[in-house]
């Protein structure tokens, strides 16, 4: 499938959103073509342009700032918000995703087995050097949450520099 047909579908019915991979599915395009596509169809600033307006649309703020939920990766009611300060579209390394120089904004984390709400910045301040790794898999789990979320909405992933 051509990526014009699906870049007016997407702007016939939005874009993004949760049916995006879906969309790109049910239309026989490979989600893993798509930057590649909108590099060739629009030119690298085309296409920044485009991911550019694409993770805007997931911000809540006039920065890139997209409030990931974290019901999957840590409990229900957990969120955290992912401050994206730039990006890149880089194909020439093995991950054909958009590289973000990101930090972690507002999080509202709520403990599975106690119910205790804290944030992100709470836990790193209390983590000692016996639990870096437990800490380290937190976040690496948060990262793929927010990985799944942009994904599922935009048809391209994010790659945390």
């Amino acid at each position: 499938m051509e990526i014009k047909r699906l870049l007016k579908y997407f702007a016939k019915h939005g874009y993004p959103n949760p049916d995006t991979l879906t969309m790109m599915e049910y239309m026989g395009y490979d989600d893993e073509e798509f930057l590649h596509d909108l590099l060739e169809e629009l030119g690298y600033e085309g296409a920044m342009t485009f991911v550019s307006k694409a993770l805007g649309k997931l911000s809540s703020t006039s920065e890139i700032s997209i409030k990931i939920d974290l019901e999957d990766a840590v409990s229900p009611g957990s969120w955290i918000y992912l401050d994206i300060y730039n990006f890149e579209i880089n194909l020439n390394s093995e991950y054909s995703d958009v590289l973000i120089s990101y930090g972690w904004g507002d999080s509202h984390i709520i403990h599975p087995e106690d119910g205790h709400v804290t944030t992100l910045e709470d836990i790193a301040d209390e983590v000692d050097m016996g639990e870096m790794n437990e800490y380290d898999e937190f976040v690496d789990s948060i990262r793929d949450a927010g990985y799944q979320y942009i994904h599922k909405n935009c048809g391209f992933g994010v790659w945390y520099d």
